[in-house]
């Protein structure tokens, strides 16, 4: 797909084909347009910050300068102009100027520290509480961006208040919000304004058959927020009863002395290329909840500590840290961070005794903690044979337990063992037979879930249908986890495969 069609795919006639005046390609046959709006583009970040911008009322006006701009608006507004007279500070980019919504972006920042690609953007749509997959990703300096672009314009009108803008941004905080349950989003951003443009140096993953019919975003925001609003209070209601007693503390975490060396100081920042603020809210967190404490008590000790700051982290981010905190998913503070955190942000020098106090022992791991530890590690070896073995055609492996063996070197007990459990988390789907013409047919939920909703209609149903044979009980769960509305729509569409498990 050209760079030009992808820009009219976004801009879906909100601005005209051709230059009123001086075009170099408009037809001789061309009638006129009528109405139409206006963009807004910017050549840096810097001139961006600035509103030091040019306003575009054409698609050919994009076609000449491709790769010129690094921002632009792509929902269109019903004018553009200049507030001074050099024309370089643009006007008119405002919500109430919005004519038509064209597409909804995540702004994802990834910190220097932070090892996150465009592949675990595409993981975090994989979840049966969404289903829908970016139209493209775009890789920025700081990070990506993920547009998610609709089949037809929302128009936007004064009636009713702006009732059609409220109803769109809310749609655009619900897909926001989901996002940021596992990866860095800004929240703050304006959510119709500007973004990073698509330019032939920037796009990492192109799936043009997914535009969204807007009436299925607007349904799956009000069942997303009366979804969660109803597990948020449940599991508020479970960590109230499940921490009302509380074990000795005397020897956890929280009682070693560097706990105190972070807590009195308030200089701790975000600087880039240093574990800051966010990691030493996390660490923190990880001390109180591995030590018992409860998370009302955690929450008003860090909260009171964040306040403190000199930069502090604004509340959205520090619910977030807090919550990957206490999920479950970690058993401490790690070691390595909290010596990290000192020597940044702590004059002089520390023995283990002066941060840890006698109460950091490393104690000899059960043997079911020492076998679990392995089966992770050949859990891992498995999900890389899976991604880099997945045929380009169907998204699965059909082969043989034996030669799973072979080739990653785990032992066949420790193979059926992951597999099993890899199975029942919903991550794979595997079919087994024993004896001559046997063998196992096997394939993760994401290049399924990638492949079906990539495939073009006729090519879907043919897919399905060999599935049905190959890893029966995964069609019904794969396909119900998707937006129905994706599996009914027919759209033309490029079959991408396994690029989604494996794109650069």
């Amino acid at each position: 797909m050209e760079l030009h069609e992808i820009h009219s795919m976004i801009l879906k006639d909100g601005i005209r084909k051709f230059k009123y005046k001086n075009s170099k390609i408009k037809p001789i046959s061309y009638k006129p347009e009528g109405n139409k709006g206006a963009i807004f583009v910017f050549r840096s970040k810097e001139q961006m910050i600035d509103a030091r911008g040019v306003v575009f009322t054409s698609e050919e006006a994009l076609l000449f300068n491709e790769d010129q701009f690094t921002h632009w608006t792509p929902n269109v507004y019903s004018y553009g102009t200049y507030a001074d007279a050099a024309k370089q500070i643009t006007k008119g980019h405002s919500e109430k100027n919005l004519r038509q919504i064209n597409t909804f972006v995540v702004d994802i920042d990834v910190p220097q520290t932070d090892n996150l690609s465009e592949m675990d953007i595409i993981n975090a749509c994989c979840n049966v509480d969404f289903g829908f997959l970016p139209t493209f990703i775009l890789k920025t300096p700081g990070g990506y961006q993920a547009y998610f672009v609709l089949d037809k314009p929302w128009f936007i009108s004064n009636a009713d208040n702006y009732a059609s803008l409220k109803l769109a941004r809310n749609v655009s905080n619900s897909i926001r919000k989901y996002f940021a349950q596992t990866l860095p989003v800004d929240l703050g951003c304006n959510h119709f304004g500007i973004a990073r443009i698509p330019r032939t140096d920037n796009i990492v993953d192109l799936n043009e058959s997914c535009t969204y019919d807007m009436q299925s975003l607007i349904d799956w925001s009000i069942k997303h927020y009366s979804k969660k609003k109803a597990k948020a209070n449940k599991e508020k209601l479970a960590r109230k009863a499940a921490l009302r007693v509380y074990p000795s503390q005397k020897n956890g975490q929280v009682s070693q002395p560097w706990v105190k060396m972070l807590l009195r100081n308030d200089g701790i920042r975000g600087n880039k290329g240093l574990l800051g603020r966010n990691n030493a809210i996390f660490t923190l967190a990880l001390a109180h909840y591995s030590s018992a404490v409860s998370y009302e008590d955690c929450y008003d000790i860090l909260d009171e500590f964040n306040s403190n700051l000199s930069d502090p982290i604004d509340q959205i981010e520090f619910d977030r840290t807090l919550n990957s905190a206490y999920s479950g998913n970690y058993k401490g503070a790690k070691r390595t961070k909290i010596r990290e955190l000192i020597e940044n942000w702590i004059p002089g020098t520390y023995t283990d005794a002066q941060l840890f106090g006698n109460f950091w022992y490393k104690f000899k791991k059960a043997r079911k903690d020492r076998k679990n530890s392995h089966y992770d590690e050949w859990k891992e070896d498995l999900r890389v044979y899976l991604n880099a073995n997945s045929t380009t055609q169907w998204a699965y492996i059909q082969t043989s337990k034996q030669a799973i063996v072979d080739e990653i070197g785990i032992p066949k007990r420790s193979l059926d063992h992951c597999l099993k459990e890899m199975k029942a988390a919903g991550e794979i789907y595997f079919k087994s037979k024993r004896g001559f013409g046997g063998g196992i047919v096997v394939a993760t939920r994401v290049a399924l879930f990638g492949m079906i909703i990539k495939a073009k209609k006729e090519h879907r149903e043919k897919y399905l249908e060999v599935l049905r044979r190959k890893l029966p009980e995964a069609v019904d769960t794969v396909v119900a986890a998707l937006n129905p509305s994706e599996i009914a729509i027919e759209k033309t569409a490029v079959q991408l495969h396994l690029q989604i498990a494996n794109s650069s």
